[in-house]
């Protein structure tokens, strides 16, 4: 999930205070704070970066004080992303910009036998939606921001342990957000 850390990197001045949203236990190196709902994986990071324990639905953060938000496989996990842009607007400077990589939806057949594998598994399944380049165009013009670059980034490879006997991948997509 190098890509959006690139893409994210190459557009910042040096010093930005930048934010990783769902940063796991493997932050962007240029990160200046990772927030994670995961309270080892933010343990893991914060031997690296800080990082906090938190809901990306009501950050624990003051009003604009990042120049920039990567979320990196965060949106298709969320039941309503709109909150998190809602967040993303509040705690981003004029003329931040939010990175987004993430997954585009899969057949549902597939998330179908995913889950089905998860609960096999023991593991109770999260929200795993995946979230369309048109339904993120459509959520960031709700949240009146604009999309300022959007790539293809390859694939997604869908196979979290316990249960890594199968992948699954979908289309991956970065898109760049801002607000004026």
């Amino acid at each position: 999930m190098t890509a959006a850390a690139d893409v994210l990197q190459a557009r910042l001045p040096r010093g930005a205070a930048v934010l990783e949203i769902g940063c796991g236990s493997q932050p962007a190196r240029f990160v200046t704070i990772g927030l994670d709902c995961d309270h080892a994986a933010v343990r893991s990071a914060a031997t690296r970066i800080p990082c906090v324990t938190g809901d990306a639905g009501s950050l624990p953060f003051s009003d604009r004080c990042f120049d920039a938000i990567l979320a990196r496989g965060v949106l298709h996990h969320l039941a309503d992303p709109a909150i998190v842009l809602a967040e993303a607007r509040r705690v981003l400077r004029s003329g931040g910009r939010l990175i987004v990589l993430d997954a585009a939806p899969m057949p549902a057949v597939e998330f179908a036998d995913m889950n089905r594998q998860l609960r096999t598994a023991g593991v109770a399944p999260e929200p795993l939606n995946g979230i369309a380049p048109d339904r993120l165009n459509q959520l960031a013009q709700s949240a009146g921001c604009a999309v300022v670059e959007k790539a293809g980034a390859g694939r997604w490879t869908h196979a979290t342990p316990p249960y890594t006997d199968h992948e699954f991948t979908s289309p991956a997509w970065i898109h760049t957000l801002t607000w004026p």
